[in-house]
């Protein structure tokens, strides 16, 4: 989890430098190359992220 602030502030930048894709954090941007290197592994990573977390409530 990341502070409002911080994140923010990299939308700014981002917008500012024109960026099309938006990723505020360095994890994210692992996260994002996993899905596109393998889709079906990373729906299955999703579901169990979902069946460990999706039934709590906030």
């Amino acid at each position: 989890m990341m502070e409002p602030e911080p994140v923010a502030q990299i939308c700014v930048d981002a917008i500012r430098n024109e960026t099309f894709l938006i990723l505020p954090h360095e994890e994210v941007r692992d996260y994002m190359a996993n899905k596109t290197a393998d889709y079906d592994r990373w729906i299955g990573g999703m579901r169990k992220l979902n069946r460990r977390f999706g039934d709590h409530e906030l």
